[in-house]
């Protein structure tokens, strides 16, 4: 059973976005983690929310990894790789 929690934090309208979510959906990180996604165009106010609340600066695409509610990692853009969240969680 996943135990952290991964957010990916996506917009559909960005080509840099969508290639992070290829590169993500092809690895086995729902083995390790809770995975979510946010469309950041559509669910901006959750987005902009979630940075206040984990005091991580809102980017797109990011992913953030918490544990009980703390952001103990994020990246953005090319640095989201599977081998840095594994290596993170």
């Amino acid at each position: 059973m996943p135990g952290d929690t991964l957010i990916f934090k996506h917009s559909f309208r960005c080509s840099i976005s969508a290639a992070i979510k290829k590169r993500l959906e092809s690895g086995d990180l729902a083995l390790r983690f809770k995975v979510y996604l946010i469309d950041v165009v559509r669910s901006r106010p959750i987005s902009l929310s979630l940075a206040k609340e984990v005091k991580v600066p809102h980017e797109s695409p990011q992913i953030l990894l918490l544990r009980d509610g703390v952001c103990y990692f994020h990246a953005s853009h090319f640095d989201i790789t599977e081998q840095a969240i594994l290596a993170a969680g």
